[in-house]
């Protein structure tokens, strides 16, 4: 009898906190997203642009109080 799922993920983050998510990244990298649902996509693509635009933010704030701190 195969073990259940909960098991396999456990088994899985028992060899590592990253163990899991090497395993997905694996798994990305020899299927791209075909694997992934439509619904699973959007949720990732939604964050990349999420991440952009927080980082574009962070790098205009960053560059304003550098360039604040030379003026000063």
């Amino acid at each position: 009898m195969a073990a259940s799922r909960k098991r396999q993920v456990e088994f899985m983050r028992s060899f590592g906190d990253t163990a899991l998510i090497d395993a997905v990244a694996a798994m990305i990298r020899r299927y791209d997203a075909d694997w992934l649902t439509d619904a699973q996509l959007s949720e990732v693509v939604a964050q990349q642009v999420s991440d952009a635009r927080w980082s574009a933010r962070n790098t205009r704030r960053n560059r304003r109080l550098s360039s604040e701190q030379k003026a000063a």
